[in-house]
């Protein structure tokens, strides 16, 4: 596992489905971890496939991802993503992970804004696997062994 301070872990290291997950009741089981968000919204799978191309196109170039994400984070297309004609971009290095299939010119660029914000900001920690849930999890079920285990000394 990577250090969790890294702004562009590995993509696996990523929780997608709390990401852009649709808005849906969030139940106590939920919020014990008994049941997962699975419905991730299309923006959160195609940002998926473009995170993933981003790590593709690092290892292709033998550079760290870092260096990709720093390409995309300092470009700033003169007439906004919607009309950006610059083949030079490097955001034209992504077209190939990017499904725009019914999309209009101006849910690619808000798109596009959405990895541009990913390029400069990074990944939001708490989006990032840990393992402090299994630690979590484990003094709670330890707490609740010693605990039983008093009940069944004490009669």
């Amino acid at each position: 596992m990577s250090d969790t301070t890294n702004k562009y872990p590995r993509s696996e290291e990523i929780i997608w489905e709390n990401m852009f997950r649709f808005n849906s009741e969030v139940t106590y089981k939920h919020k014990l971890g008994l049941c997962k968000f699975h419905n991730v919204t299309t923006t959160g799978t195609r940002l998926k496939t473009v995170y993933e191309g981003v790590e593709t196109i690092a290892a292709e170039q033998n550079v760290p991802v870092e260096n990709v994400w720093g390409e995309l984070a300092i470009y700033e297309p003169t007439n906004g993503f919607m009309f950006d004609t610059n083949q030079d971009s490097p955001y034209s290095k992504l077209k190939p992970y990017i499904n725009t299939q019914g999309d209009s010119g101006a849910s690619y660029g808000c798109f596009m804004r959405t990895i541009q914000d990913v390029a400069k900001n990074g990944i939001d920690p708490k989006y990032i696997k840990t393992n402090r849930s299994v630690l979590k999890t484990t003094f709670v079920f330890l707490g609740f062994a010693v605990f039983i285990g008093k009940l069944l000394y004490d009669q």
